[in-house]
């Protein structure tokens, strides 16, 4: 029976495969693409091919439901040749079981091998974000930008779901051809039930298997992403870019109160759009000076969208569902082989539709709270609860592990408090892990949030409330990568900040390939929790403080990052995993005092083969030798443009003019000190005014973008663009150079 099933076939099998190895053959020799997180966006043959990818997966579970299943038995029934296997000793039932094993597995594997092809191809473009933004007057002809693969187009072309989509193409047309018991109408109506359900799915079912998450953002010049005026001057269209690779379902105009509204008519004037250099200057100042009024009158742009990281989740919801209706759509089939009744199958396929249109019809409302339609752009979506903050994605290919550790170093005592004989230390990793990782980690305790806010004195939000932030990491997932294949990144805080402030960054690298370990100082940051309970607070924090005194805590933290170290690659490691982690491979980078404490550590440990300052002020001096070894400085304008006679400004003027190695000096406009951190990106989401004009997502995705640029080429030999000059793709970003740097 089943070799019999195997020759009717064949040939449909025959040209689907073939056509799927020419496909591997044409992809592999063209190779893959070259955008990704150092390449500005997609060429245009790329582009081509990746939407002709797409197409073709498309189209193969529709060809697969025409071609394969409606002439599968409607084809037997036609001529009546079923009646001469019935009357050799097969079941009817045995017979419909082994055409739709042999044929059904056939027609998943080659979704899945093609899905296979297609997604392995993709990555570097799927890895490229969409800036979304316009800025005045900036243009850039020839670049090209793709949708993440959350969004409903690249979705259906990746990952696991095209093979739901194919058991349910062959069911779909195998009932209908014994529905209709003729051939091409059944293939007529398997192409336009199949295309109607494709269609409606990512619009009516997608955006609500998961609750939507929202963000209400400030609306800046460097985050407009589509702005149109009516004819009559009145603001008919405003959006700002969402988080990176995120799918945006809303994107509105809410003010004060919360409440859909337009913006007012003279925010018409906001962007006029001048083309030439001296004009957009004039202009962009103007901008922003415009778009500042708009938010002190309480104005906000909501976001409702559905993270990057869900994409796994959504594809697993949404296999699960074709293959459930794939299953009911066999067991009509199979029940008429019982009892060869077409009436009862056509009743059963009626139900089954309703069934269906009623779940389409019932998802929106019983997936979350329906939102009132208050405005014209309301449309029914739900918010994730409000105070409830979310990191951004990460941008690499992994997922991400963590994990903890509680370190001690019994060789000298805590620099701070005498009566402590040792120094003891708070390290969390993250690592790049296998799918399927346990919960996501908490970012922060209750009382670690409250102190925290308490220190910022911000009332205006609950204090736990950074306790409850979404995080995109897993607690103890296991580790992805071989023995010594995994370089490592040590990063260090701000002065009074915990290092959980770190995390998107730690997050992003990690999924990018790195193994990363963020310190906490002790006594240096306003609470850290020990796994005993115990619970330290900021005794550095009211101390007098000169450069001396700041000079004393860079070496105390090179002390603390080198003890990191030998615990990571000794011979008797904290971590369990260590042995992945490549000992040559290591770079430090942080934020603040912690950025500043790179210089220190580098030259203390030559161990640390690249390093970076984040807006932190340098207060120990290079040796007269120099440093020969990478360094990256990324900053605000404010504090750190040369030549402006700041002492900040001035410390970096002279660490540079010591580093002998490769080194760059990078500036972002808009930004203030908290801009760099977790900080920035969550108070923009709790909507706290921090004297940022530039959302606080977009500096992470800069600052992320740009970092791992920077380790990837210092520590993997990749080439990093971004890094050479001024890029379309980030305009917000200045780049000083010269022996006496001058920005541009």
């Amino acid at each position: 029976m089943i070799w019999l099933t195997w020759r009717q076939f064949r040939a449909q099998a025959a040209v689907v495969y073939a056509v799927l190895i020419a496909l591997a053959a044409a992809l592999l020799t063209v190779g893959r693409p070259a955008a990704g997180a150092g390449a500005p966006a997609i060429e245009a043959a790329d582009k081509t091919l990746y939407y002709a990818g797409i197409a073709a997966m498309y189209v193969l579970p529709a060809v697969i439901g025409v071609f394969w299943g409606a002439p599968l038995v409607s084809r037997e029934l036609e001529a009546g040749t079923h009646r001469l296997v019935w009357n050799q000793g097969v079941t009817r039932p045995r017979w419909l079981i082994v055409k739709l094993a042999v044929a059904g597995l056939a027609a998943v594997a080659a979704a899945g091998l093609l899905s296979l092809l297609i997604t392995w191809w993709a990555v570097p473009v799927d890895l490229t974000s969409r800036p979304n933004t316009l800025m005045i007057g900036t243009t850039t002809p020839g670049v090209e930008f793709v949708d993440a693969r959350v969004s409903p187009l690249p979705f259906g072309a990746r990952g696991i779901v095209p093979m739901g989509y194919a058991a349910f193409a062959f069911a779909l047309g195998v009932t209908a051809g014994i529905a209709l018991r003729r051939t091409v109408p059944a293939m007529a109506l398997t192409l336009v039930v199949f295309a109607a359900v494709q269609i409606a799915v990512p619009m009516a079912v997608r955006p609500y298997v998961m609750p939507p998450a929202q963000e209400n953002v400030t609306i800046t010049l460097e985050n407009v992403s589509r702005f149109g005026v009516s004819a009559t001057g009145q603001v008919e269209r405003l959006e700002v870019a969402g988080p990176p690779g995120a799918w945006i379902l809303s994107n509105e105009t809410v003010d004060a109160a919360g409440k859909p509204a337009t913006a007012p008519p003279w925010v018409a004037g906001c962007l006029p759009g001048p083309t030439s250099q001296q004009e957009r200057q004039a202009a962009q100042a103007a901008g922003r000076e415009c778009l500042a009024k708009l938010a002190q009158l309480g104005y906000r742009q909501r976001i409702i969208y559905q993270p990057a990281d869900r994409f796994w989740s959504l594809q697993l919801i949404e296999t699960g569902l074709f293959l459930a209706l794939a299953g009911l759509l066999a067991w009509l089939s199979l029940r008429w082989t019982r009892t060869l009744s077409e009436r009862g199958l056509r009743a059963g396929l009626a139900v089954l539709a309703v069934a269906v249109a009623l779940a389409l019809v019932a998802a929106p409302l019983v997936s979350t709270p329906a939102r009132a339609s208050t405005g014209p752009h309301a449309r029914g979506l739900s918010a994730a609860p409000r105070g409830t903050p979310a990191l951004p994605a990460p941008t690499g290919p992994h997922s991400v592990g963590t994990t903890s550790l509680h370190l001690k170093d019994s060789s000298r005592p805590d620099p701070w408090v005498p009566s402590a004989k040792v120094r003891e230390l708070m390290v969390t990793l993250w690592y790049p892990a296998a799918p399927g990782g346990r919960e996501r980690a908490p970012y922060m305790t209750p009382k670690e949030s409250e102190l925290l806010l308490a220190d910022g004195e911000i009332t205006e939000v609950p204090g736990d409330i950074l306790s409850r932030t979404r995080t995109n990491a897993h607690t103890d997932a296991g580790p992805a990568g071989r023995k010594g294949s995994l370089p490592l990144v040590v990063l260090s805080p701000g002065h009074s900040k915990p290092r959980s402030e770190l995390t998107g960054l730690g997050e992003d690298l990690a999924s990018r390939g790195y193994v990363v370990a963020a310190i906490g100082h002790t006594y240096e940051n306003v609470a850290q929790t020990f796994p005993d309970g115990r619970l330290t607070t900021c005794v550095t924090c009211p101390m007098n403080k000169n450069p001396a005194w700041w000079g004393k805590l860079e070496k105390s933290r090179a002390a603390d990052v080198s003890f990191v170290i030998d615990r990571l690659t000794g011979k008797r490691p904290a971590w369990k995993h260590a042995k992945l982690i490549d000992r040559t491979r290591i770079a430090m980078a942080g934020h603040s005092v912690g950025g500043a404490s790179t210089l220190a550590s580098m030259v203390a440990d030559p161990r640390i083969r690249a390093g970076a300052d984040i807006d932190g002020t340098v207060h120990s001096a290079l040796p007269e030798s120099g440093l020969a070894r990478p360094f990256l400085f990324l900053g605000k304008p404010s504090s750190y443009t040369p030549g402006s006679g700041r002492e900040e400004a001035a410390s970096w003027e002279d660490a540079w003019k010591r580093m002998t190695a490769w080194k760059r000096w990078l500036l972002v406009n808009g930004t203030v000190h908290m801009s760099f951190t977790d900080l920035g990106t969550l108070a923009d989401q709790l909507g706290l005014d921090y004297g940022a004009k530039i959302r606080g997502a977009r500096v992470m995705e800069i600052t992320r973008a740009h970092l791992a640029a920077f380790l990837d080429l210092h520590l993997r030999g990749r080439p990093g663009p971004v890094l050479d000059g001024p890029s379309p793709r980030y305009p917000e970003v200045r780049h000083c150079s010269g022996d006496t740097p001058v920005c541009t």
